[in-house]
């Protein structure tokens, strides 16, 4: 039996969040239109930000079946950790008293965890829609079956070679009815095969292509020249826009991207043929390891704290919260005409470049 769709509301400063998990949407509304559907006011919410995450990262595992070079999540120096299903219950309890949308299940692999599919039954029984990212190897007929527990499955493609074993993997879960997206790494290695892999999602039935930019952390400092180039930097945009046109596929572009699409100085209703905004991170989202410590983006470190400890109070006034909010890549952010929308430009790689905020 399919699940039952999650629909949900939440009260915030300036009105309230609908959430609906079938028909799929998230729809920001003001105040009066909040009293009119009787979504109860509140006090003392915060208005520089959401008054909670929106979606949380949740990493249940670092093992992977993989051994992708320039990997980010895992050390080859440090045995992987695992969230026993006890601390990501109470988690995901804890999410559920902050009103909390979605959660995505991640790693390493998160099909390689015992009690993923518990985890993720758990989160739906809790109000909360799971979501899942995997590289698609663990997933047969019985796999896929179990898979109808999330909202959303998004397969991670680092390289087109693996776009073979995918198509498989993309047949199984569409079987089931479900609609897989990709997840595609961009890197100075990826980036010229971007029509190939667009081909593939059009001849294949895959709708939705998220664009992720390679990022430099402790754990892949050896891989520098995997970033992208100026010239491929520059050519992102009508890259994307021609090969998504021409195979009819839905970009999804990962914050970190946004300047890259500012270069070319694009009208901002433009924007939204990528469903693109800039940095959320501790604020629309945040990350949690398999300790279940918190932190703004998957990919900063060090952690804030135990998730438990994340109250109103704590999300609002919390030194380390605060700081990433508020940083921004460059001074000339504070004239831009995209900073609405941009945020200030993506932390992780403005660091990792070594320019400051």
């Amino acid at each position: 039996m399919d699940p039952q769709p999650i629909n949900k509301v939440r009260r915030e400063s300036f009105g309230a969040i609908l959430y609906s998990e079938n028909p799929g949407f998230t729809a920001f509304v003001d105040a009066a239109y909040a009293d009119s559907l009787g979504i109860p006011a509140e006090e003392n919410l915060p208005r520089e930000t959401y008054r909670a995450p929106l979606d949380v990262h949740l990493s249940i595992t670092q093992r992977c079946n993989l051994n992708c070079p320039g990997c980010y999540a895992v050390s080859p120096s440090e045995l992987p950790k695992e969230m026993p299903f006890e601390l990501a219950a109470r988690i995901i309890d804890h999410l559920a008293s902050l009103s909390v949308f979605t959660v995505a299940l991640g790693g390493g692999e998160p099909l390689l965890h015992p009690d993923w599919c518990k985890i993720a039954r758990y989160a739906r029984s809790r109000q909360i829609v799971p979501n899942l990212t995997s590289n698609g190897l663990l997933i047969d007929s019985e796999t896929a079956r179990s898979c109808r527990v999330f909202g959303s499955i998004h397969l991670s493609c680092h390289h087109p070679q693996e776009l073979n074993r995918l198509s498989d993997t993309v047949r199984l879960l569409q079987r089931e009815g479900l609609d897989p997206g990709l997840n595609v790494l961009l890197s100075s290695q990826t980036f010229p095969h971007i029509p190939e892999i667009w081909k593939w999602c059009s001849q294949h039935a895959v709708r939705r292509v998220l664009a992720l930019q390679f990022k430099i952390t402790k754990n892949n400092l050896d891989y520098q020249s995997w970033r992208l180039t100026e010239d491929q930097q520059r050519d992102l945009y009508p890259t994307i826009v021609r090969w998504s046109r021409k195979y009819g596929v839905l970009p999804l572009l990962d914050c970190s991207l946004f300047p890259l699409l500012a270069l070319h100085h694009p009208k901002k209703k433009d924007l939204e043929f990528f469903d693109v905004a800039g940095c959320q991170g501790g604020n629309a989202y945040i990350a949690i390891t398999p300790e279940g410590h918190f932190k703004p983006c998957s990919f900063c470190e060090p952690s804030s704290g135990p998730i438990e400890m994340l109250d109103r109070h704590a999300w609002i006034s919390m030194p380390h919260l605060q700081s990433f909010r508020q940083s921004r890549c460059s001074p000339d952010c504070t004239s831009c005409d995209y900073l609405p929308l941009c945020n200030g430009g993506c932390r992780i790689h403005t660091l990792d470049l070594g320019v400051r905020p």
